[in-house]
């Protein structure tokens, strides 16, 4: 997982989102 992955992933467990959203924001982390 790189350093920007990492920065989206901690910011999206600092909200409170819908699930599916958080899975598409890391998938646009990883394929990014």
């Amino acid at each position: 997982m790189n350093k920007n992955a990492l920065r989206v992933f901690s910011k999206n467990l600092k909200e409170v989102g819908n699930p599916s959203v958080i899975k598409e924001n890391l998938a646009k982390a990883y394929l990014g």
